[in-house]
C-alpha cells in the first residue's frame, strides 16, 4: 500500500475518533494500534487532532480578537476544547492583550507580562509593549492656487522692458497627516517612545493630557506642540492605550 494511502486511512479514522469533540484513552490507544498496524509515525495522529483542535477554537479566537476582549467564558471554551482532545493550548500575545483589556474594563486586577525592548531602560523601567508603528503629525500644507492685482510692461530699449505691477500669489491651506517615520512604538512604566528610522519622540506618561484610540492608532495630547498619532493596529491602540493610562 503506498504511504499517502496509509496517511489517508489513518487521518479518516482519526476524525472519525475526533467526531464527537472528545478522544479518549480507548480511542487512543486504539489510533496508536491502528498507526503502528500501518508502519506509520504517531506524528500523522497528531497532525489531524490539532488540525481538528484549530477548527473548533478558530470561530471563538475570531470573536476575542474583532471584539478585542476575552471573557472567562471564552477562555474556559478554549480550554474545555484542548483538554477533550489532549492538546496543551498555546495561547498568543494577542489573546493575552484581550485578556488583559478585559479585566482593564471589569476593573479587576492586571498581570501585565512584561517584553523585550529595543530602547535602553531607565533604573526601574520595564518595557510592557514594543510593536512596529507609524509615526503622523497633522500639518497645515499651503498650495497656491492663483494671483491676484494687476502687472504690465513697457519696452525702454530693444531687448530691455520694464514691468510694473502689484501681484500677489493666492493660496489655499488644509491639514493633512503627514508620515514623520516609521519605526516601533514601545510604552514602558514610565513613558511613551518612538524610536523611529528619520526620528524619534520620548513623552512621560505624566506629561500626556490625553490619548485618544481610533480603530488604527492612538493620538497622544501633550501640554505643547503638535498631537503625535501613531499608526498602528485596534487591538495594539486599545492596549497601548490602556497602558498608558494604567501607568500615569
Amino acid at each position: 500500500m503506498f504511504e499517502f494511502i496509509k496517511k489517508r486511512k489513518l487521518a479518516k479514522v482519526t476524525r472519525l475518533a475526533l467526531k464527537d469533540g472528545i478522544l479518549s484513552d480507548v480511542e487512543k490507544k486504539n489510533l496508536a494500534n491502528e498507526a503502528d498496524r500501518l508502519g506509520l509515525n504517531h506524528n500523522e495522529i497528531n497532525r489531524v487532532r490539532l488540525n481538528d483542535y484549530q477548527n473548533r477554537v478558530g470561530p471563538i479566537l475570531e470573536k476575542v480578537i474583532n471584539a478585542r476582549r476575552m471573557r472567562v467564558v471564552e477562555l474556559e471554551r478554549i480550554y474545555e476544547i484542548a483538554d477533550n482532545l489532549g492538546i496543551e493550548p498555546e495561547l498568543s500575545s494577542d489573546l493575552d492583550k484581550c485578556w488583559q483589556l478585559r479585566c482593564w474594563d471589569d476593573g479587576e486586577t492586571l498581570d501585565l507580562p512584561t517584553c523585550a525592548s529595543s530602547i535602553l531602560l531607565k533604573s526601574g523601567e520595564f518595557c510592557f509593549l514594543e510593536i512596529p508603528a507609524t509615526w503622523l503629525q497633522l500639518k497645515t500644507i499651503k498650495t497656491r492656487v492663483g494671483s491676484t492685482g494687476f502687472s504690465t510692461s513697457f519696452k525702454i530699449m530693444k531687448g530691455v522692458r520694464y514691468r510694473i505691477g502689484n501681484v500677489k500669489p493666492h493660496y489655499a491651506s488644509h491639514d493633512e497627516l503627514v508620515t514623520i517615520s516609521d519605526g516601533v512604538l514601545v510604552i514602558t512604566n514610565k513613558r511613551t517612545v518612538f524610536k523611529g528610522v528619520r526620528k524619534s519622540f520620548n513623552v512621560n506618561h505624566g506629561k500626556l493630557l490625553d490619548i485618544s484610540v481610533y480603530s488604527d492608532g492612538i493620538e497622544l495630547t501633550k501640554g505643547s506642540g503638535n498631537n503625535d498619532i501613531v499608526r498602528t493596529s485596534h487591538l495594539s491602540a486599545d492596549y497601548a492605550a490602556m497602558l498608558v493610562q494604567h501607568f500615569s
